[in-house]
């Protein structure tokens, strides 16, 4: 049972990762050699039982015994001998072996016999559930079609997805999965993303908008221009960073491990002395406490304990990466749902990441519409957030490719000035949209209109003047706006008693203030530089001890790899927060955190619950064992018991209601 850490069972991966292997599912495991040689034995082993019962000759019945004893043994045999010569340390294999040899001894051969299947078929069915846990995330890796239809020169050809280059053209019908990571070049259409990011509504798709391997094209056609290799799409990143996670242990799977180093050796020697002191100490029967101590060394297999840990964290970690949520390792896991604070990035995070008009003021006699139209009129050329927020104010959409047609005026001696504003002339007039400050340096009269350019600014909006000829038309305010999902998520975290709840942000501290207003958190901190978010998160780990970081896992890499733990959002089509962050959100759906930070709870209670079990029938058979009501055959199959329990207990993690 115990050959090896029980987190390490190999992983499955498909061609455009390494090499494919299909989950083990009960059909299957039938074919394979360890089940076949249990069967087996168990034949042996109840043709045994049976001679027994109808009193065959003693020969006849130590016959079936032994091949039972034989053919079930000699791998647990192996296992132990190899465990002791090239590990130098016993494990479970070496209690059974020498319980296995003493009951033979003591000529127990039907309870000898019994302990070798029951054990083979433990350790069978535990392979089987650790396998069930690993392999949960198997079929996300079939979403990825092994052909894409190329086109080329107008034809479209059918080729291998590992032949496909980045680049290329690839055609995707309704209906049909998308083949690859890239960008869409012509069409439009609606693709289900929920096995990759988790989201539950279809997501539109226009030109220019990135799509991801294994989600499902609607009813548009589409052509899709390739980004990254098969190997290197969003499932093949997805499979390789679970496979990471489930290798990696946790805490008390690394402690638990440890802890059997030192309990296994110990059970020998107590079994020892349960055998030898009664009889050298007190005149006992040799022959009764030699059982007993045998026993004791099979109540003493820790199978049930090793296994508690492993068997639920991967359970966990697959049904995360199901869900859209990538927990990057076993520790992880564990940690998060110890969370005591949290820290939130605003701009990206708690916020849309692009602002929108709020108000439109005019001033000297113009109107709303043509404050508007004059910054329209500038902005059309520039790359800017701002000058989108007032493209859309002007009516104008995405989808509008050639701004040339929408724009006919002769436009002169366009200039952009990085972080001030832009400025031209546009059929003779001259006209200049940009910051308070540019305008004023300009020779403006800025001062005329201070007190609502302050009004704007302390309401945590961004104030642009618009002017035309040397005079001031009006202002148009504009002002980030919070995800819908923001405020509900926060308010979740703040009921799972998790204090403070803290935003950081790099904008003004009005700005952050008045983001910050709309939400339930604690501390609001602004005008942060990336280092000064660094200095926050060390000090609320000092105070608090367990803090995650929530940012885009782009400009708050130092922040999240400073916390406890981390997580990124957006993380399908983003290599920084798959490299920087613990936990990755593959969508931007920040309800995904409180699911996340309840799943890490129930993972540790169920942890809990796991180790309770097994210590538990531990106990009671040691009890039974000391009175001299217990036996070999009832010390291990209290141990595939709790085996099992234990095992069933931890796969409930892999399913939303379990």
């Amino acid at each position: 049972m115990y050959k090896q850490n029980r987190s390490q069972i190999p992983f499955p991966q498909k061609a455009n990762s390494v090499t494919y292997t299909p989950a083990l599912h009960l059909p299957q495991l039938l074919q394979e050699n360890e089940m076949r040689l249990t069967s087996i034995t168990g034949v042996f082993f109840l043709a045994g039982v049976v001679s027994s019962l109808v009193a065959a000759p003693p020969l006849a019945r130590a016959s079936l015994y032994l091949a039972a004893i034989v053919l079930g043994g000699v791998p647990i045999l192996r296992e132990a001998w190899e465990a002791i010569t090239a590990e130098r340390r016993l494990t479970i294999d070496c209690l059974v072996v020498v319980a296995v040899v003493g009951a033979v001894v003591l000529g127990e051969w039907w309870e000898a016999a019994a302990v070798v299947f029951l054990f083979s078929l433990s350790e069978m069915l535990e392979d089987y559930t650790l396998d069930r846990a690993h392999h949960a995330i198997h079929a996300l890796m079939e979403l990825s079609p092994e052909e894409a239809r190329v086109k080329e020169n107008g034809r479209e050809t059918t080729v291998p997805i590992e032949s496909v280059a980045v680049g290329a053209i690839v055609a995707v019908r309704p209906g049909e999965r998308v083949p690859v990571d890239g960008d869409v070049i012509a069409g439009n259409s609606t693709i289900d993303q929920s096995p990759i990011t988790g989201e539950s509504a279809p997501v539109v798709k226009v030109g220019g908008d990135s799509v991801y391997a294994g989600t499902i094209n609607q009813q548009g056609y589409l052509e899709v221009e390739v980004t990254r290799p098969a190997g290197e799409n969003a499932i093949a990143r997805i499979v390789r960073l679970v496979k990471d996670a489930q290798e990696q242990s946790a805490p008390t799977a690394q402690f638990i491990d440890r802890f059997t180093t030192y309990y296994t050796p110990g059970i020998v020697v107590l079994a020892a002395l349960v055998a030898i002191v009664p009889w050298l100490a007190f005149g006992q029967s040799l022959q009764e406490w030699v059982y007993r101590g045998l026993v004791l060394l099979l109540i003493g297999c820790p199978c049930a304990l090793v296994i508690s840990t492993p068997i639920s964290i991967v359970a966990a970690i697959a049904r995360s990466a199901r869900s859209g949520v990538l927990v990057k390792s076993g520790a992880v896991m564990e940690v998060i749902g110890q969370t005591v604070a949290m820290a939130f990035d605003k701009t990206g995070t708690l916020t849309q990441g692009r602002p929108g008009v709020t108000d439109v003021i005019p001033f000297n006699g113009h109107s709303e519409a043509e404050v508007i139209q004059m910054a329209d009129r500038l902005e059309h050329r520039s790359e800017h957030q701002l000058a989108t927020a007032i493209l859309h104010k002007a009516g104008h959409t995405d989808a509008e490719d050639d701004p040339s047609q929408l724009h006919t005026e002769e436009i002169e001696e366009f200039e952009a000035i990085a972080g001030r504003g832009v400025r031209a002339r546009v059929d003779g007039a001259s006209y200049i949209c940009g910051s308070p400050d540019y305008l004023y340096a300009l020779g403006y009269d800025v001062a005329s209109h201070q007190k609502t350019i302050t009004q704007v600014q302390n309401a945590g909006k961004t104030a642009l003047l618009v002017a035309k000829d040397r005079q001031i038309a009006g202002l148009i305010a504009t002002m980030d706006s919070l995800r819908p999902d923001a405020q509900p998520t926060l308010t979740a975290i703040g009921a799972m008693g998790i204090d403070p709840i803290v935003l950081l942000s790099g904008d003004s501290k009005p700005t952050a203030a008045a983001i910050g207003a709309q939400l339930p958190v604690n501390e609001i901190y602004g005008e942060l530089l990336p280092e000064q978010k660094v200095a926050v998160v060390q000090d609320l780990v000092a105070a608090h001890g367990k803090v995650l970081m929530v940012g885009d896992g782009v400009n708050d890499a130092p922040a999240l790899a400073t916390a406890t733990a981390g997580i990124a959002l957006g993380g399908a089509g983003t290599d920084v927060a798959m490299e920087t962050a613990d936990v990755v959100l593959m969508g931007d759906d920040l309800s995904k955190i409180p699911a996340a930070l309840q799943l890490s709870r129930k993972t540790m209670t169920v942890i809990k619950q796991n180790v309770t079990i097994a210590l538990g029938i531990k106990a009671l058979v040691l009890l039974l064992t000391l009175l001299g009501l217990a036996s070999l055959w009832m010390a291990v199959l209290a141990d595939v018991g709790a085996t099992l329990v234990v095992a069933g207990n931890g796969l409930r993690l892999l399913h939303p209601n379990g």
